[in-house]
């Protein structure tokens, strides 16, 4: 996330300044900026393609396309609170966007299996209740290693 907000300023920094001098501001080619988020992208260097995403979405603030690869850049760089951030903006302004609601899903699956391995290694249970939360979270756990075989994060 502090990376998505470093990046943010940076870029309403730049817009501010060029706008001090608005007759030198040249609008961004678009084109390319899209060409050059897409090839560093697919190379998986995320730390490039976020801000010519951001350049993108400073002119259409509604491409959820662009949000999208920021928001899987951010996950695949670790920040998995700026991911899941990114992937609800995108559902708020679209609702039916499956891919964003299948690598937000993903996300928080994969948290669950982490709090519910957490419950499973944690020292053993005194109370009734404890106990049967460790049962519901070992069938848990072990539901999810069995359908996660074969997912993979979507890029």
């Amino acid at each position: 996330m502090r990376k998505l907000i470093t990046l943010l300023l940076l870029s309403l920094i730049q817009v501010s300044l060029l706008g001090c001098s608005s007759q030198n501001y040249v609008k961004p080619d678009l084109g390319m900026t899209s060409r050059l988020a897409g090839k560093a992208y697919t190379e998986g260097r995320c730390d490039d393609a976020i801000p010519h995403y951001i350049d993108i979405i400073n002119e259409f603030p509604q491409d959820t396309d662009s949000r999208l690869r920021i928001a899987n850049c951010l996950y695949l760089t670790g920040d998995v609170g700026g991911a899941v951030e990114e992937y609800k903006i995108i559902l708020r302004s679209d609702p039916t966007h499956s891919s964003a609601w299948y690598n937000l899903s993903y996300i928080q699956i994969e948290e669950l299996a982490k709090t519910l391995k957490g419950v499973v290694d944690a020292p053993s249970s005194e109370t009734a209740e404890e106990q049967l939360m460790v049962t519901k979270a070992r069938e848990l756990l072990q539901t999810y290693k069995q359908s996660t075989m074969n997912t993979e994060f979507s890029r």
